[in-house]
């Protein structure tokens, strides 16, 4: 395995921190030998793959805000999502992507609706 290589679980949404950052109870359940499963829950902090949303501080309080409201909408605490992780960190948080319930990628949600400043192309 490289230290890109994908890793995707179920997880469950906890809240916002604001349009490209999400905390979520991540599921890991590992098939031991025998039929047993082994379960972790363990919350983390992830930033969305190709998203960069206005800061919810600041001269782009509104649009933030804005973004903010939409992720919150359209994946609210307590929906569960599948979450595709990847080693490469921004700003100490993981990377990853979102796929909502309906099989949305949720960073193209976000996109498709205007909360992307354009950075991360």
């Amino acid at each position: 395995m490289t230290a890109t290589d994908p890793r995707t679980n179920a997880a469950t949404i906890k809240r916002w921190l604001d349009g490209d950052t999400v905390e979520v109870i991540v599921e890991k359940r590992i098939d031991l030998d025998f039929g047993i499963t082994y379960s972790i829950d363990f919350p983390a902090v992830l930033r969305i793959r190709g998203l960069d949303t206005a800061e919810i501080r600041g001269a782009t309080q509104a649009d933030g805000m804005a973004a903010k409201q939409f992720a919150e909408k359209y994946a609210p605490a307590g929906v569960r999502v599948s979450v595709t992780s990847y080693r490469e960190k921004s700003f100490e948080r993981r990377i990853a992507d979102i796929t909502l319930p309906d099989g949305a990628d949720f960073a193209t949600m976000m996109r498709d609706a205007g909360h992307h400043t354009g950075k991360y192309e």
